[in-house]
C-alpha cells in the first residue's frame, strides 16, 4: 500500500524499483489481477524510457518472471528471461537472470511438471562461472532452489 501511495511522486527510476516489488508482492499474495495491473504499469514505464537502462530492465523481466512462475506460468517466464538475456548486462544482473531461471525449474517441480534437465543443467554450469562468484546472495539463493529442487527428485 505504502509503494502505491508514493508511486506517482517518485521518479521513473524509482517507480521501476516499486514495480519490481509489487509484481513480486502480488505474485506472493497470489492477487493476479493487481499483479496484471502492475505488470502493465511496468510497460508503460519501460516504454517512456525506452529501454535504455538495461540493468533495471534486466531486474524487471527477472522479477516479471518469477511472478509468472509463481502463478505456475513457467514457459512465459523462460521467454522473458530469453529476452534478458539478449541485453548487454554485467555479470550482477546476468547472476539475477540466472537465479529467476532456476526459480522456474523450483516452480516446476513444486507443481511436478516435467522439467528440462538438459536447459537445467546449462543454466547450472553457467551459474557456476567464476564471474558470478563475488554474487554470493544470489549464489545461495540458487543453491539452496537447487537443494529443494534436488529433494523434490527423490
Amino acid at each position: 500500500m505504502f509503494l502505491e501511495s508514493r508511486f506517482k511522486k517518485v521518479s521513473a527510476k524509482t517507480q521501476l524499483e516499486f514495480v519490481r516489488t509489487l509484481l513480486l508482492d502480488y505474485a506472493y499474495q497470489k492477487d493476479y489481477s493487481k499483479f496484471k495491473e502492475t505488470l502493465g504499469k511496468a510497460i508503460k514505464i519501460i516504454d517512456k524510457d525506452n529501454g535504455n537502462n538495461h540493468a533495471i530492465l534486466a531486474s524487471i523481466y527477472e522479477a516479471i518472471a518469477r511472478s509468472l512462475s509463481i502463478f505456475g506460468f513457467t514457459k512465459e517466464a523462460r521467454r522473458i528471461l530469453e529476452e534478458a538475456t539478449k541485453l548487454s548486462l554485467d555479470p550482477f544482473y546476468s547472476s539475477q537472470i540466472l537465479r529467476g531461471y532456476i526459480f522456474t525449474f523450483y516452480s516446476e517441480k513444486i507443481r511436478n511438471r516435467k522439467t528440462d534437465y538438459d536447459k537445467l543443467n546449462s543454466v547450472i554450469k553457467t551459474s557456476k562461472e567464476e564471474k558470478f562468484i563475488p554474487y554470493k546472495r544470489h549464489g545461495d539463493q540458487i543453491k539452496k532452489m537447487l537443494k529443494q529442487i534436488n529433494a523434490n527428485l527423490a
